[in-house]
């Protein structure tokens, strides 16, 4: 990876960071209201939250008109994704160990 590709992915993170807490945020939501403990949600859940953080991560980028930026980069879709991926799934990993940790 060459040094001008850092400089451009660290907004993707700081984007999927907050992309996550959105849907983590609305799904805690539903969860409050539905009666349910949003910490302790199955593991599907969180396999859904980082699906739903990373469609919604690509569809941004297909919003924002990144793709040309991205591709002179050389950061392909797939890679891309997993950007998207990261920050949903050590959030996900930090709030399952705190919802142990509390029960």
């Amino acid at each position: 990876m060459n040094p001008g590709r850092h400089a451009v992915l660290a907004p993707f993170l700081r984007r999927g960071v907050l992309l996550w807490g959105g849907v983590r945020g609305l799904m805690s939501a539903i969860m409050l209201l539905a009666g349910g403990d949003p910490l302790g949600t199955p593991f599907a859940t969180a396999l859904l939250v980082i699906g739903v953080t990373v469609a919604a991560g690509i569809a941004d980028t297909f919003r924002r008109h990144e793709w040309a930026l991205l591709g002179n980069l050389m950061v392909r879709p797939p890679v891309l994704a997993g950007i998207f991926a990261a920050p949903a799934a050590i959030g996900e990993v930090v709030l399952r160990t705190v919802g142990i940790v509390l029960q």
